[in-house]
Formats: structure tokens, C-alpha cells, sequence
């Protein structure tokens, strides 16, 4: 577990990152990339991704969408270009949404597009505009809401 942790907190870009985190755990680089892949195996692991600089790469606008919606056709959102994350959660008294997207956006009008797009399919929805990045790729707060239907 300690491998799944430390792979979890990032690995450093350099020529031989598996073996710089190897040497780092005390163990052989061959021992790092085998156990990696029996966790893949497994389905302990499901994945490895990049941390990219969303700035750089032209998204300049985010924002986290909820939506109230009773049954979802998923695939729109799942395939949608600009959501990096799409999940479902138990509504709140307080705030009763069950559905959110996570948006990366070039412009403004993204957002409003998108937002038009769930008016026309009649789904109630509040926007949540980014102000602030503080945790890698996970743009964790929103205050600017936007309330729709």
C-alpha cells in the first residue's frame, strides 16, 4: 500500500521516474513496475494520469455544474470534450441537485452553451465558477452561483 500511496502523491518528471521512485522505497525498479501492474491487474489501480496546466492548454474558464435530473442520459455528458468529471451523489435538502460536471471551458461561451443546452432539455441547474485553484487539476472552489430552473 505504501507504493499506491506514494504513486497517488505524483510522480516527478525526470528520465526514470519508476526507478527514482524505487530507489526512493528501497526496492528494485523491476519490483516497482511488476507490483504496479498486478494493482492494475487487480483493479486496485484503474489508471494513471497527467496533470496538465489547464491555463496553458486554453482553458481559461471553470466551472462545477449540478443538475436535478430524475433519470440521465449519461452519455452526453460523459462524451462531452470540456467535463473532466461526471458523477452522481444523494441530493441535499439544502441543495438538491444529484448530478455534476466538472467544466474546463476556452471561453465563457462554453459554459453558457452548456447551460443552454440543460434549459432546453428542461434540467434544473446551478453553475459554480471557479475562483480559485488549490489543489492540483481539482479546481476545488466555487462561489459565483448561477441558478437555472
Amino acid at each position: 500500500m505504501e507504493l499506491i500511496e506514494r504513486l497517488r502523491q505524483g510522480l516527478e518528471i525526470t528520465e526514470d521516474p519508476y526507478g527514482d521512485l524505487a530507489r526512493e522505497l528501497g526496492i528494485k525498479k523491476e519490483e516497482v513496475i511488476k507490483e504496479i501492474e498486478r494493482l492494475i491487474d487487480e483493479k486496485m489501480i484503474l489508471g494513471l494520469k497527467v496533470l496538465v496546466d489547464q491555463n496553458l492548454l486554453g482553458y481559461k474558464v471553470n466551472a462545477l455544474i449540478a443538475m436535478r435530473m430524475e433519470d440521465c442520459d449519461c452519455e452526453i455528458f460523459i462524451k462531452n470534450q470540456y467535463i473532466s468529471h461526471f458523477y452522481k451523489r444523494r441530493p441535499d435538502k439544502d441543495f438538491p441537485y444529484n448530478y455534476y460536471a466538472m467544466l474546463h471551458c476556452p471561453d465563457e461561451n462554453c459554459i453558457k452553451e452548456f447551460s443552454l443546452e440543460l434549459e432546453k432539455r428542461n434540467i434544473p441547474h446551478v453553475i459554480m465558477r471557479t475562483i480559485r485553484n488549490l489543489k492540483g487539476e481539482g479546481n476545488n472552489v466555487h462561489s459565483h452561483h448561477d441558478r437555472k430552473g
